[in-house]
């Protein structure tokens, strides 16, 4: 066997490192086409009057819970906070859920309105009760379809 001169060793290095720089990127693309894991107990998001305005609540987006909370119309919901399509994490644009890789679109109910998106479908609700101490309780386990988001089960009434 022939020993490696210095302009080998170096291209075999560069691979390797390149090899070693790049798996982040490939673990991230293959983790966006995986839907994430959900919470498997409720969540407790806080009190009640937390909720006290009309918007889009999303400190819970993130991981490990994958949520937004929306208070419209005289109700709280809770709903997907990744796309229906390739479940990358969905941003809150002025008056939209917004997939920055695909570009699909939901209204703040979950509607999907444009994108990809319109194949797969609108966002999941969740469940959504208060407990006795006035908290609001986000149970991921419990999902709803848009056909089902009139359940009273899907959403708080204020």
């Amino acid at each position: 066997m022939s020993e490696m001169n210095r302009r080998d060793f170096l291209v075999a290095t560069g691979i390797a490192a390149a090899a070693v720089l790049s798996l982040p990127v490939l673990q991230s693309t293959a983790m966006a086409d995986q839907a994430p894991t959900m919470p498997d107990k409720p969540v407790d998001v806080g009190e009640l009057k937390s909720f006290d305005t009309d918007k889009v609540y999303d400190k819970f987006a993130k991981k490990p819970n994958y949520f937004f909370l929306v208070r419209k119309d005289g109700k709280l919901f809770a709903c997907q906070a990744v796309c229906s399509h390739k479940y990358v994490a969905l941003t809150v644009k002025k008056d939209e859920f917004y997939c920055p890789k695909h570009k699909s679109e939901f209204t703040f109910e979950g509607t999907a309105t444009a994108g990809p998106a319109l194949k797969s479908g609108s966002l999941p609700r969740y469940a959504i009760s208060k407990d006795d101490k006035g908290h609001v309780m986000v149970d991921c386990t419990k999902e709803f379809s848009e056909s089902k988001w009139d359940d009273a089960a899907s959403y708080i009434k204020l």
